[in-house]
């Protein structure tokens, strides 16, 4: 989706993007426990941009925050949730100025109607592809 002119050469997160920590309860969704986030970004990234650029930019994630909302609700509660990442990310060139911005809110495609840790995890990982689907269509494409 991206012009080897155009894909960064590599990812920074910033420093408020946390790596171990919990996601509190609501009514809706029960607490969630969340281990090796920077860790499951850089993976992300990995797999979204494969292939070494030569073009100097960095791709800078600013903001990466994940919570889970309900997809579906029964008479017993909660049927499904669905991930989501509320982002800040930038581009930057090779000198550290700024090319482009992207504010936004994605989520995974599909819902987690196991309420398991590893259906979580896939659920999250999930909404990890469509963050840098977003910024591959819509920020590193433009910049």
């Amino acid at each position: 989706m991206v012009a080897p002119e155009n894909a960064p050469v590599g990812i920074v997160l910033g420093p408020a993007i946390q790596d171990n920590f919990v996601i509190p309860g609501t009514a809706s969704v029960n607490q969630v426990p969340v281990r090796s986030w920077r860790q499951t970004l850089d993976v992300g990234y990995r797999s979204a941009f494969p292939t070494a650029a030569s073009s100097g930019r960095r791709l800078e994630l600013i903001e990466a925050a994940l919570s889970f909302v309900p997809a579906a609700v029964s008479l017993q509660g909660t049927a499904a949730v669905v991930a989501t990442i509320r982002f800040k990310a930038r581009l930057i060139d090779a000198s550290g100025g700024e090319v482009a911005a992207l504010a936004g809110t994605v989520e995974a495609r599909e819902a987690n109607v196991a309420p398991s840790e590893a259906g979580m995890t896939d659920n999250a990982m999930k909404a990890v592809e469509s963050l840098y689907e977003k910024l591959a269509s819509d920020l590193l494409s433009k910049g």
